[in-house]
């Protein structure tokens, strides 16, 4: 069974694997679940306020955002969502690319973009939000105990 727990600092590397990852989601669906679905918004906002602080709803960015353990909007826009990030060093932007949560939930929508995620999340109602993280994290799980049997029988 998953912790529902929302970690208070960002998910290391090595709790990203695809059990890490299909924990994370089914946080962000119990988020928005239990807190409400926002749209147009990562978090229902109040005037400046750019941290999600508890009992507020969430889009699927924000949700996943805080379930990996970020909490300011402009952690999930470099970290989540992978803005283009200023690298003083070589004078030049670079893009980090989605998380690896949202990336997982992004190929389970068949999409590549995570504005597509956004835009799906604001025109979908709380339950199909909720019920895609849900979905997305049990074929992860699927696959991972797959590949699991896999590799003892090839042992």
């Amino acid at each position: 069974m998953t912790d529902l727990a929302l970690p208070t600092h960002p998910l290391t590397p090595a709790q990203l694997n695809p059990s890490g990852i299909a924990d994370a989601l089914d946080r962000a669906a119990h988020l928005i679940h239990t807190n409400g679905l926002a749209t147009g918004e990562y978090w229902e906002c109040q005037l400046f306020a750019t941290r999600w602080t508890e009992g507020r709803g969430c889009d699927a960015l924000g949700a996943i955002g805080v379930a990996v353990g970020y909490r300011d909007h402009l952690d999930i826009d470099r970290a989540i969502v992978g803005e283009d990030v200023y690298d003083p060093k070589a004078h030049a932007y670079a893009t980090t690319g989605p998380h690896p949560v949202l990336a997982a939930l992004m190929a389970h929508l068949g999409v590549r973009d995570p504005l597509d995620v956004m835009n799906w999340s604001d025109k979908a109602q709380d339950r199909a939000v909720v019920e895609a993280l849900r979905a997305c994290a049990a074929g992860l799980r699927i696959h991972a105990a797959a590949a699991e049997q896999v590799g003892r029988v090839a042992s």
